[in-house]
């Protein structure tokens, strides 16, 4: 039989259901017929009213007022804050999670969302026949300190700073290791033809490309950026991707831009949008800078989610593979800058966001993953799928 793995995400942000899937998406891949994957909602599923309900808060505190969701994120990172805050709340979650995790009945847990990784940890073991638990840690660098507890079995992290915090916080050295940043295995460095790639979007084959995205919801800047781009009269053309956000796509569509413009809702060739492009305009989201260095494409961070997120600037600014712009001016006087005749830092960065990169994430993770879980069905005695079917 396959192995049974279940997946705890919460979409608070796109980021860790997009992480379960690539890493689902890279065993189907990989390993066609060995697995079955399934994704829960730890929130909706697991959490006690009225906290089954906050997750969908998250949207409007980091839209409308960030700086509620900073100043909770800075409270978890307090030890003297996250202990008592759990010690209240696992009598009441460990049942919820015990029955979350008997449901799918997996052979693996694995949670890709910091305030899954104890409660999950803790169900695990106290099921009538325990189950290995892994954390897939999402967020780039400073993810908060949820992320990091000793009882799950092991914990797997994008980067080394993200393994240095967790060594902070009490990890066992062999017990936590880098991986990379889990995106869809179809980001992969691009080796083709751009011109032709660049026509078949709809776009200028020989022209510089900025491509200003805003995720999957369309958030950010995105209109007042592109429109600052455009007035600029910098020898570019723009690519704006407005996401599932249709008040945002009508105004783009209305507008009567000078410099060619392609505009678009939400896609699903995302990476032929990064590959068709010389920089792209973003906020500071894990997955987004993971996809754009296998691609080989700068980085203009132009805001990012207080917390977690603004150790991401940093680390793109110090490993030189773009920078941090927060306004449209600041956007259009880098860009300028950067395409000053004769200033090679585009080359440069390319280069450097191609060595930084991780492209094979999640199949690695999906391997180790697929791994812990076929251990658990011999170790319990069940029958395994080891080859194709």
């Amino acid at each position: 039989m396959p192995t049974r793995i279940l997946f705890l995400f919460s979409d608070t942000g796109g980021g860790h259901r997009s992480a379960a899937q690539a890493i689902h998406e890279a065993i189907d891949l990989y390993w066609p017929g060995r697995a079955e994957i399934s994704l829960a909602d730890f929130y909706v599923e697991a959490f006690p009213p009225p906290l089954n309900r906050t997750g969908a808060l998250y949207g409007p505190m980091v839209n409308k007022a960030d700086w509620t969701w900073h100043m909770s994120w800075k409270l978890g990172e307090y030890r003297g804050v996250r202990g008592p805050l759990w010690r209240a709340l696992l009598p009441t979650m460990k049942g919820r999670f015990v029955r979350l995790i008997q449901a799918h009945d997996p052979d693996v847990v694995v949670s890709v969302h910091p305030l899954a990784s104890t409660p999950m940890a803790v169900a695990a073991r106290a099921l009538p026949q325990p189950i290995p638990a892994l954390t897939v840690v999402t967020d780039l660098v400073d993810g908060s300190a949820a992320w990091y507890d000793g009882r799950v079995n092991f914990t797997y992290v994008p980067t080394e700073p993200a393994r240095d915090k967790g060594l902070r916080l009490g990890l066992e050295p062999g017990r936590v290791e880098v991986v990379g940043q889990p995106v869809s295995p179809r980001f992969q460095p691009f080796s083709g033809d751009r011109a032709a790639l660049r026509r078949r979007l709809g776009l200028r084959p020989d022209t510089t490309t900025i491509l200003i995205v805003g995720g999957g919801e369309g958030m950010g800047n995105v209109y007042d950026t592109a429109r600052a781009i455009d007035a600029s009269e910098l020898d570019v053309q723009l690519a704006v991707i407005a996401g599932r956000n249709a008040t945002l796509k009508e105004d783009l569509d209305a507008f009567d831009w000078t410099a060619p413009t392609v505009v678009t809702g939400f896609v699903r060739n995302m990476p032929e949008w990064m590959a068709a492009s010389d920089v792209i305009v973003t906020k500071a989201g894990p997955g987004t800078i993971a996809e754009a260095l296998i691609e080989g494409l700068p980085l203009l961070l132009s805001g990012y989610v207080p917390g977690q997120e603004k150790a991401n600037v940093d680390y793109v600014v110090n490993e030189r593979v773009g920078a941090a712009a927060f306004t449209p001016a600041t956007v259009v006087d880098t860009l300028r800058e950067w395409l000053r005749p004769g200033n090679v830092a585009l080359d440069d960065m390319q280069a450097r966001c191609l060595a930084l990169a991780k492209p094979n994430a999640a199949r690695d993770l999906g391997e180790r993953v697929l791994a812990w879980g076929e251990r658990s069905r011999r170790e319990r005695g069940l029958p395994m799928t080891t080859s194709m079917e």
